[in-house]
């Protein structure tokens, strides 16, 4: 045993001792899925007065913005690096007389276009029409809400709902479809279109207690468009009281991202189990955006979190079971920053949002990209 001890001493004496290095340590490690980074940095997509609740859509080149402002409805865009294409100069798409609460519009790309759909006339009218194009009046009613647009094929698609519990589909030119969901139903609807055979309505609604929400889906056959499988609710329980929601669709099945009291919590799968906060513990969380990426299979969620003067836009990307992939970011980090929206160009995540806070008031936009 002495010989052996001695022989080992021998050996260590003939060599330096090794330092093992990782690749942290020399700086090199490749990425991990789901690390994001801010890029492009915010820029403001236009200067606005009161502006509110903007929505965005990828058209193949650039991230297309819209929003209302006072009685006006406008719209800009964004390339990729950030640059706006009319700086100052927003494209007015409709004009509004008398008060109306900030209707939010919805976008989709169809071909080589962008269309859109907005309430006007203090909410009594739901209106379509391409971006830069005339506008047709869709429906007149009573209190409108949504509404939400798809492409099924080579027709538009939208969805609305009314005060009085009323919901209504239309697709291209065919005649509207009423659906009977819940009186008092408020949300935005969002709909997806499976080819041009088939179209999944949802919209979340408050449910029948303070710590409920409703998730409605409808599905409509396209050949049959009188033919809908009939509205019925599933019940999300949250732990606090459930306000705003924001809904995309993950191939057949809706994700909904929730405010729920101070916090911004996730629902999906076939249970919809809601996930816990996204938020940090202790902030205050609101108004969630939310869209899905099917060639990456990855979930984009925005909110704004931070006290009622001063919040700020941070993001997630999660997977389709709505777990965290990486840690989550701060997009925005002044102002007071409200109503983010998410789009997914292929490559990059949009978000889009707003600021009301003095001189820097405006329409705001930043890009996030993350490790596939």
């Amino acid at each position: 045993m002495r010989g052996v001890a001695i022989g080992a001493l021998l050996f260590a004496g003939c060599f330096p001792a090794l330092e093992i290095q990782d690749c942290y340590t020399l700086g090199d490690c490749p990425p991990q899925r789901g690390a994001c980074r801010v890029d492009p940095a915010p820029v403001r997509v236009a200067p606005a007065v009161e502006p509110a609740k903007p929505a965005m859509v990828w058209d193949g080149a650039r991230f297309v913005v819209a929003w209302s402002e006072g009685l006006d409805l406008k719209s800009n865009s964004v390339a990729p690096d950030g640059s706006v294409d009319r700086p100052g100069d927003s494209l007015v798409l409709d004009t509004w007389e008398g008060f109306v609460d900030a209707p939010q519009p919805s976008l989709v790309r169809m071909g080589d276009r962008v269309h859109a759909a907005w309430q006007r006339s203090g909410a009594t009218q739901v209106v379509w029409g391409p971006l830069g194009g005339a506008s047709t009046v869709l429906v007149t009613g009573t209190e409108l809400g949504g509404p939400a647009l798809a492409a099924a094929g080579d027709r538009l698609a939208a969805a609305w709902w009314d005060i009085e519990g009323k919901g209504g589909l239309v697709v291209g030119a065919q005649a509207t479809l009423e659906l009977d969901l819940a009186p008092g139903l408020w949300g935005v609807p969002a709909l997806i279109a499976q080819g041009d055979q088939t179209l999944h309505m949802s919209m979340a609604t408050p449910g029948d207690t303070t710590n409920e929400l409703a998730l409605w889906t409808v599905t409509l056959n396209l050949q049959d468009p009188t033919r809908a499988v009939s509205p019925s609710p599933r019940t999300l329980e949250t732990p606090g009281n459930p306000y705003r929601s924001a809904l995309a669709w993950m191939g057949l099945e809706p994700a909904a991202a929730i405010e729920d009291g101070d916090d911004v919590r996730l629902a999906v799968g076939p249970e919809l189990s809601v996930s816990a906060p996204r938020n940090a513990a202790g902030s205050r969380a609101k108004s969630p955006g939310l869209a899905w990426a099917a060639d990456i299979q990855a979930l984009g969620l925005a909110w704004a979190e931070g006290p009622d003067v001063a919040q700020r836009i941070r993001f997630a990307l999660l997977d389709k079971a709505g777990a965290p992939l990486g840690e989550t970011l701060d997009v925005s980090t002044e102002g007071n920053a409200l109503a983010p929206q998410v789009a997914w160009s292929g490559s990059t995540w949009g978000v889009a949002w707003y600021d009301w806070v003095g001189p820097n008031a405006g329409v705001y936009f930043a890009g996030v990209n993350c490790q596939p």
